[in-house]
Parts: C-alpha cells; structure tokens; sequence
C-alpha cells in the first residue's frame, strides 16, 4: 500500500515508502523492545514467575487433598446412609409381609401383632428420615427431585397404613377388599424409589480408590441378591400356604426368580474375587452358598414339584424358611463386611488426605518464604549491583576514567565483574583516547586467558592430588583397608578421572572456540591411529556386548598431522558409537582414500539421529533428549570438540543418520594432508 503522506512519482514503479522511513518509524519500537528485555526486568519478572509456578503447583496439590478428603468423608457419610437405608427397606418389606397375612386373617388382629407391625413401621421410617436428612445436605449424590419423589410415597403409604391400622382391628369380611392391593402397591411404590437411590449411592458416588467403588457395587450386588431372595421366599411362602396347584405361569417366575439370584450371586464372587481384603469376606460367602445355593435349591424344588402335582409336600415348610433365613443373614453379613471396608478405605483416604493438605500448606509457607527471599535477592544482589556496574560502565566508556568501580570487593561472579570492569578502566587510563575499543578488547581477551589459566591450575591441581591420594588408599599401599572403604576410594578414583576429562574437554573446546589452540604436525600413520583408539575402545564394546571390526584399504599413505588430536577425535567418535549401540549390535571402521581425500568412517547399528537433531548433537553441552542417551552421562562436548579438531585439521565430518538404523560419521581429511607414496628408484626397479 502506498503511505499517505507520500506522494507517489508518476515514474515510480513501487508503491512501497522509501527504507528510512520504515527505520524512522520502528526505531522506537525496537528501542522499546530493547529496553523491555532488560535484566534489571526479565531477571526478577522471571524469578516472580518460577514462584509464582511453584505456588501454583502447590496450591493445585492442597487443592487436590482437600477435594480428596471431602470425596471421602461423603464416601464415608454415603455409606452410613446406605446402611439406614437397606434397614427402611428391610423394614418396609417386614412390615408389608406381617399386614398382608394380617390382612388376609378373618378375625381381628390381636394386639401383639398390632405392636408389632407399629414398630417395624417406626424403625422403617426412622432410618428413612434418617438417611433423607444427611443426603439432603449433598445435593450431588441425591436430587431434590429424588428425595422428594421418595417422600411423597412414603406420605401416601403413610395414609393406607393408617386405613389399614382401622382395619386390622376390624372382622376380615368388614374390611376393604382393595385395601391390601393398593397397600401393597403403594409399598413397592416406595420400596422401588429407595432401590434407585440406593443404586445412585452404590454406583454414583466418586471416590479416589478404585477398591472403594468395588466395595460399593459388592454392597449393592449383595443387596439385590437379598431382596431377589425376599420376595423369591414370600412368593414360595404364600403360594405354599395357599395350597392350591401351581400353575406353569407360576412355575416359569419361580424358575426365572432362582436364575436371576443365581446370576448376581456370580456377579457379586466376581467382584469380591480379586479385593485383597476377599478373605474376609469367606466366611460370610461359604456360608450363603452352604445355606442357600447348596442343597436348598433341592428341597425348593421338591416342594415346587409337589406343588405342581397337587400331592402332598414332605418337606416341611418351617424347615425351609429358617434355612433360607440363615442365608439371607449371612448375605447382609457379606453386605455389611463391603460397607464396613468400603468406609475403613475412605477414613484412611481421608486421613492420608488431611497429612497431603497440611504438608502442602507448610510447603506453601516454604515456597512462599523462600521466593520471598530468592526476589529480595535478586533485587538487591544482582539487579541492582549489575545497573550500578553498568552505569560505572557507561560512565568510564564516556571518559571518566578516574571514575571508581562499585563491588570490587565481593567474591562472587559481580565482583569478579567488577574487577573486570576495573580492568577495562586501567588498561584505559594507559591508552589513547582513540585506543579505548582496541585496548578493552585485549584487557578482555587478556581476562579471559587468565582466567582459563587460573581455571585450569585451581581445577587440576587439587584433582590431581584427589585421584593420587584416592589411589594409594585404593591400593592399599599404606596397609589394609576393609571393602567398603576401597569400594569408596574407588568411587572417589574414577570420578575425579571422570571430572578432570570433563575439565579438559571443556578447556579444550575453549581454547579452539578462542582460536588459540596449536597443533604439533608429525607425519603419522594412520592405520596404527585408528587401531590404537579402537584397542581404547574395545573394552567398552566387550562389555556393552557389540561386535567391532575394522576395514584399512590397501596402500594408504601417511599424514601430516596431530597424532593425539586425530586419535582424540576418533576415541570420541567409537566411544559414542559404543554408548547408543543396544546390546547385540556392532561397530565398523574404515579407513579409504577418495580421490586423494582420506576417509575415516565410523559405523554403528545404533538409535540413530533424524536430521533435526543432528544439529542439535554438534552444539556444545547439548544431547539429544531420548530415553536411551539419557541413560549416558556426558557434558555433551564430544562430537563439538572432534568437529573443532577435524576442522582444525581442514577437513570436515559429515554426518549420516537415521533413527532405529544407525550413524555414520565420516571424517574426510583434505589431500594436501596426505604425503605422497614413495616411488621406487630406478635402481631399485630394474634390480
């Protein structure tokens, strides 16, 4: 587009505006920009933002604690409200079969059973009530809508029972005939409405430990076998002392009644079956299957058979019930177990997640009183030494040379800043003013020496005396020692060597990245280079279980160059073939002469590298981040530093990789490295 306070020239043939322009105008924006990602800024904004992360994770773990423990102390409060409501639904049936033989009874009913049925109704609804109250508190696990379905049914069976209160008391012949339908309607109404939220309990409720929500559903399994049980014995019972024939309509639902118990009882085994708390439950569940699934199903059917003969049954009818009885005791025995286990796991979940949210309000109070600390410091150690510096460095810059550098005194990296800062004064001062760029670059490079120098000495020489020292106490040499100390001298022997390589390579890289490294050229075989690093080598292949072999084109000629830094850099090369190279694999070297050009390959089977990452491998004190190089320690100066020697050399290492199929690196030395094969003489070809 064209700007608008640009005119465009009849002749011109862009419309773009002219480059000064564009420059004038972002100049501010990249002066903004500049200024914006300055360490007096980005260094505390970056401190406040790690703490703040930290407290963040912290307070998503409290957080997380604290929903753990209210999940389960609700588990805990689900579970007491499922035990009042299996009592209201055991009572309401209890209650329901005591009215309905009363009901059928010609005379009136006597006081005692009055009573009776008065306080299964009283323990029904006060376990109902009981258990509507607490759930009314936790509108997740029961709905208004359901709670209040469940209160309207009990309201209507409230009214019949109070009908059939007066009419208990009545002759059988003056009571209403559709009383104890529409009774009995009215409680399988209310039984079915507590059934759902007993199930919505069971099933719904979210818990933290899969064992708890295991127990739940074994609890309601159970439950339903229970009251499958129930109403299989009331049917059985009342078609018995009817005494009339069965029917094959009948036949079919007592049929039907025995398989749906018998298929949820195996629901329930299989559930219980793998819990680590099972044999708790043995006793409980033998005894159901001993009494129920046992030889009862055998007399049932003897009585069914009977029955439906019309001939007279032989078992006796009281026999069966108290069996059946004992069954159904011993299922509200595995129930209770489930609900008593199920509400141990969700108190200890709860306790445990009580210690969670405590220890993460203490680390809260850590990572608060430590970021505290970590900005002050920032604030006042670096960001402020670090502006003050800067401007005695623009002050000195502008030629107050007599200016006086702050925090010279402090031993740590600003003062060492510092005095590089006086450095640059001084070296100033005995300058020309016209020299100042000039000599500040040689007082830095000059820094930068001495302290590669001092580096190498404070490094070296306490290594040094730690590996000698480690030795002798690893040997022995001063008398005997038990196992584990030389087991540590040991360990302190190969890290020292360990640390003082590392230093090397990091001095090494160093001085080729300052252009100050030198080598010593002597005309060198390479063949017995290549076999001298492989011989280093070989031990690390036999352990790691890798084939290495070596193939030498013939007449190779020698090279000018630096025996120890070519054998580095092929060391370096064999030895990371060797780390990425899974067990089983192999490593080849050859060495071949293309077209004057030496090459040395190195060959492996190992996890490779895509093209990507490749890059990233050559950068110093980088590694690529995979599951199996992250098994290896290093500083990752290895293939950086043989690309400076190979380079050095004038040659170049190519790289050729693919993931899961293995590297090949090459190192092509250049021909004016070669030295030409000796010719023969002319006395020596005709002789």
């Amino acid at each position: 587009m064209i700007h608008p306070s640009a005119e465009p020239d009849a002749n011109e043939t862009s419309p773009d505006p002219p480059r000064s322009l564009w420059r004038d105008r972002a100049a501010p924006l990249a002066q903004l920009f500049t200024r914006s990602w300055s360490i007096g800024i980005v260094l505390p904004a970056m401190t406040c933002l790690l703490v703040a992360g930290l407290l963040g994770d912290v307070a998503m773990r409290a957080q997380q604690a604290w929903q753990t423990r209210q999940e389960s102390q609700q588990i805990s409060s689900n579970v007491t409200a499922l035990r009042q409501l299996f009592d209201a639904v055991t009572n309401f049936r209890l209650e329901r079969g005591a009215m309905n033989f009363a009901l059928v009874a010609s005379a009136p009913v006597s006081g005692s059973t009055q009573a009776q049925i008065a306080a299964l109704r009283m323990k029904s609804r006060a376990s109902l009530k009981s258990a509507l109250a607490m759930l009314g508190r936790d509108e997740t696990q029961a709905s208004a809508a359901q709670t209040g379905s469940i209160r309207q049914h009990l309201l209507a069976l409230d009214v019949l029972t109070a009908q059939a209160d007066i009419a208990l008391r009545q002759p059988g012949e003056a009571r209403p005939g559709a009383l104890r339908t529409r009774l009995a309607s009215a409680s399988d109404d209310l039984t079915q409405s507590v059934d759902g939220l007993i199930y919505r309990l069971a099933n719904s409720t979210r818990s933290p430990d899969a064992v708890v929500a295991i127990l739940l559903r074994v609890a309601h399994n159970v439950w339903l076998v229970r009251s499958t049980v129930g109403n299989d014995r009331f049917l059985f019972t009342s078609a018995v002392r009817s005494g009339e024939p069965l029917a094959q309509e009948k036949l079919r639902a007592f049929g039907a009644l025995a398989e749906q118990i018998k298929g949820r009882w195996a629901l329930v085994q299989e559930d219980i079956r793998p819990l680590t708390a099972a044999p708790q439950f043995r006793k409980a569940i033998e005894g159901v299957e001993r009494d129920y699934f046992a030889d009862l199903p055998a007399k049932r059917q003897r009585i069914t058979d009977g029955l439906a003969a019309g001939t007279p049954i032989a078992e006796s009818l009281a026999e069966w019930r108290a069996q059946s009885a004992r069954a159904q005791a011993n299922m509200v025995s595995v129930m209770n177990i489930a609900l008593d286990l199920a509400d141990d796991e969700a108190g200890n979940a709860s306790a445990e997640a009580g210690k969670d949210f405590v220890l993460a309000l203490m680390l809260m109070g850590v990572v608060s009183g430590i970021g505290t600390f970590t900005v002050f410091y920032v604030f006042q150690k670096i960001v402020h030494p670090i502006r003050k510096i800067t401007g005695a460095m623009l002050s000195v810059a502008n030629g107050e040379l007599n200016y006086e550098v702050p925090f010279e005194s402090r031993s740590d990296e600003i003062g060492l800043l510092a005095r590089s800062l006086r450095v640059f004064r001084d070296n100033a001062v005995e300058t020309q003013q016209l020299h100042i760029a000039k000599a500040s670059a040689e007082a830095a490079n000059r820094t930068k020496s001495d302290f590669l120098a001092n580096m190498s000495h404070e490094l070296r020489t306490p290594l040094n005396a730690i590996l000698g020292y480690s030795e002798i106490i690893k040997n022995a040499m001063f008398g005997p020692l038990s196992e584990r100390y030389r087991a540590y001298s040991s360990d302190i022997f190969n890290s020292g060597t360990h640390l003082l390589n590392l230093i090397n390579e990091v001095l090494d890289l160093s001085k080729l990245e300052a252009g100050q490294f030198e080598l010593y050229e002597e005309d060198v075989d390479p063949a017995e280079i290549v076999r001298a690093a492989m011989q280093l080598v070989e031990p690390l292949a036999e352990k790691a279980k890798l084939g290495l072999s070596l193939a030498l084109a013939g007449s190779l000629p020698h090279l000018r160059a630096d025996e120890r830094r070519l054998k580095q850099v092929l060391i370096n090369l064999l030895s990371n073939a060797v780390k990425f190279t899974p067990e089983g694999g192999s490593v080849r070297v050859s060495v071949t002469l293309e077209t004057d050009s030496l090459v040395i390959e190195v060959r492996d089977t190992g996890i490779g590298m895509s093209p990507d990452q490749i890059p990233k491998a050559l950068q110093a004190f980088r590694q690529i981040d995979s599951k199996i190089s992250r098994k290896h320690v290093g500083t990752g100066l290895g293939l950086p530093l043989a690309k400076h020697l190979v380079e050095l050399h004038g040659g170049m290492l190519v790289f050729d990789s693919k993931v899961n199929f293995g590297t090949t690196v090459r190192v092509v030395l250049p021909p004016e490295r070669t030295l030409p094969r000796e010719i023969p003489s002319a006395s020596t070809a005709t002789g």
